[in-house]
C-alpha cells in the first residue's frame, strides 16, 4: 500500500529535486536574505503589483525547482480562501464611496471601493508572504539550514537539539501510521464514535510510546557524555555561482521595492 506523502517529506523532496536539477541549488545564507527583506518589503511597501510581482517571482522559482503546479496550487489554496475571506470583510465594511449594493431578503449589502482596495491588497500581501517562505521551506534543505545556522556561530547543543526534534517527527509520523492501520483493521473507524475512540487511544499511545523513546535517547547521550554536534563549522568561500545567484535576487529585490514605491496603494 502507497502511503501518502507528508508535509515533512514533501519539504526534503522539494530540496532534493532541486539539487539534482539545479546542482547544489541555492546558497542558504543568499536565500535566506532575500526571504527576509522581501518580506520586510512585502509589509512596509503598500502597492498591490509589487506584491504580486513578488509572488510570481517566487511560484516561477518553485516552479523551475520542479515542484509541480498541482501540489503548489494545494499549498496556495488555504492562504487563497483566508484572504478572499479578509477580502469580502474589508469590501462590507471599510469605506464609505459604494461600489455596488445587493438587496437580500429586504436588506441592502453595500461593498465599498475603498474596503475593496484595502482587501486587494492584503490578499496580494498574504499570497506574496506565503510565497516567500514557501520557496525557503522548498530550495533550502533542512540540513544545509542547521549547517549555516553553526557557521554564523549559534551554539552546538541548539543545533544538535533541532536537528534530534526535526529527526523525531518521521518516527511520530511512522508510529501513528502504524497504530492508525491497526485500528483500521480492528474496524476501530467503523462509526464516529468509534473514531473518536481510537483517535484518543492512538494519542495516549503515542504519548507513551515517545516519552519511552526520549528517555532511551537521553540515556545514551548521558552514557556518552553528550558529544559534540556532528555539523562542525565550515569555512564556504563564496563561488561564481552563488555571486550570480546574489545579483539576481538582489535585482529582484530592487524592482519590487521600485515598483511598490512608484505604485504605491496610499493609506
Amino acid at each position: 500500500m502507497r502511503k501518502r506523502s507528508s508535509l515533512v517529506e514533501d519539504h526534503l523532496q522539494g530540496g532534493q529535486r532541486y539539487e539534482k536539477k539545479h546542482g547544489s541549488g541555492w546558497d542558504t545564507c543568499t536565500m535566506a536574505v532575500f526571504c527576509i527583506v522581501c518580506l520586510a518589503v512585502n509589509i512596509i511597501v503598500r502597492s498591490i503589483l509589487a506584491s504580486l510581482l513578488m509572488a510570481a517571482f517566487n511560484l516561477s522559482l518553485l516552479a523551475v525547482g520542479g515542484m509541480h503546479l498541482r501540489r503548489m496550487i494545494w499549498r496556495l489554496l488555504p492562504v487563497l480562501l483566508m484572504g478572499v475571506v479578509i477580502l469580502a470583510l474589508q469590501a462590507l465594511l471599510r469605506g464609505s464611496t459604494p461600489l455596488f449594493t445587493i438587496p437580500i431578503a429586504g436588506h441592502d449589502i453595500v461593498a465599498y471601493r475603498e474596503g475593496l482596495k484595502v482587501g486587494i491588497l492584503i490578499l496580494t500581501r498574504v499570497l506574496a508572504g506565503f510565497s516567500q517562505i514557501l520557496l525557503f521551506s522548498q530550495v533550502v534543505p533542512v540540513h544545509e539550514m542547521l549547517q549555516s545556522l553553526r557557521n554564523i556561530g549559534v551554539p552546538a547543543f541548539v543545533i544538535h537539539n533541532a536537528l534530534l526534534v526535526y529527526r523525531y517527527i518521521f518516527l511520530v509520523g511512522e508510529e501513528a501510521e502504524r497504530i492508525h492501520q491497526a485500528q483500521k483493521v480492528r474496524l476501530g473507524h467503523a462509526t464516529w464514535l468509534g473514531r473518536m475512540r481510537s483517535l484518543g487511544a492512538m494519542l495516549g499511545i503515542l504519548f507513551i510510546r515517545l516519552h519511552e523513546r526520549s528517555s532511551l535517547i537521553f540515556e545514551a547521550f548521558r552514557v556518552r557524555g553528550m558529544p559534540e554536534m556532528v555539523l562542525q563549522r565550515e569555512r564556504k568561500r563564496f563561488s561564481w555561482r552563488e555571486a550570480r545567484q546574489a545579483t539576481l535576487l538582489a535585482s529582484a529585490v530592487v524592482v519590487f521595492l521600485a515598483v511598490g514605491l512608484v505604485f504605491n496603494v496610499g493609506a
